[in-house]
């Protein structure tokens, strides 16, 4: 089966699978919580306690791509770049919420447990909350898989499908307003808001400065808010020296990932938060 096949297949999956919208979103919450952090490494940002272009998007995400999914060890063993190691045992209490990028950990082999991601094609932190999410055969929003989950740490993983859509004080607003929805029903899970990963030199939708900006401004509202956030940006471990997502971490729109990218990340991930996340 050649490549294109196997990202259109792969694709279906991501985006029509495990979620259903529904009609209404919950009001915004607005409460806020002290928290307090151990110190983190430089890549990780804390809470500080004291239409067309819509299009374009949209039609990126119904071509979403991703790659076969080799074993563990053809992953490793081919790869000389970033560590692709990391402890699984570190995922077992988690949740990930977000979009068609997030979703792929579902989909890919050797990743994370599928029944803690609850993500969609076309996801963003302005439209998660129209969803419901299958876990376990159980329908679940954003509020009430935290509710039942009580996830030890809880990923934000999404933005691709709100930067041609919101500016990025929306963004951010809407980042803080789904972990604070989080925080209400589980405030001992950590929130980490996991940055946008870098798009290739050839793909035309989202520019590469649109998504540095973005994130840029996801880790200044992490360091003001008063909630337990964490950010991480994870690009560097599968972006070239100009910040372009590498060849072989391109799922092949440019955008979307491979089970190597994924790999990548989530080692950086457990390297980085290991320490900073203690029972």
């Amino acid at each position: 089966m050649n490549r294109l096949s196997i990202t259109a297949a792969l694709s279906a999956i991501l985006l029509f699978t495990g979620c259903e919208k529904i009609s209404e979103t919950p009001p915004e919450l607005n409460y806020i919580y002290d928290y307090n952090v151990t110190s983190a490494p430089e890549s990780v940002i804390y809470a500080d306690t004291s239409e067309s272009t819509a299009e374009e998007t949209a039609v990126s995400d119904a071509e979403s791509t991703v790659t076969e999914t080799p074993s563990a060890a053809e992953v490793t063993d081919s790869d000389s770049g970033p560590s692709t190691e990391w402890d699984p045992t570190f995922y077992d209490e988690c949740l990930f919420f977000g979009d068609s990028i997030c979703r792929a950990l579902s989909v890919y082999n050797d990743l994370v447990d599928p029944e803690r991601v609850a993500a969609v094609g076309g996801g963003a932190a302005r439209n998660l909350n129209d969803f419901t999410f299958k876990l376990h055969d159980i329908d679940y929003t954003v509020t009430t898989a935290a509710q039942a989950y009580q996830p030890d740490m809880a990923f934000l993983w999404m933005g691709i499908n709100d930067i041609n859509m919101t500016d990025k004080e929306t963004y951010t607003a809407n980042l803080e307003g789904l972990a604070r929805e989080i925080n209400e029903v589980s405030p001992e899970s950590r929130i980490i808001i996991i940055g946008m990963t870098p798009t290739a030199a050839y793909h035309e939708w989202n520019a590469n400065s649109t998504i540095i900006e973005y994130n840029a401004a996801a880790a200044e509202m992490v360091s003001s808010s008063e909630l337990p956030l964490y950010f991480i940006d994870v690009g560097d471990v599968i972006s070239d020296e100009n910040g372009y997502l590498l060849t072989e971490c391109d799922g092949g729109d440019g955008m979307h990932l491979t089970q190597l990218a994924y790999y990548r990340i989530l080692s950086k991930i457990n390297t980085e938060f290991k320490d900073i996340i203690q029972d």
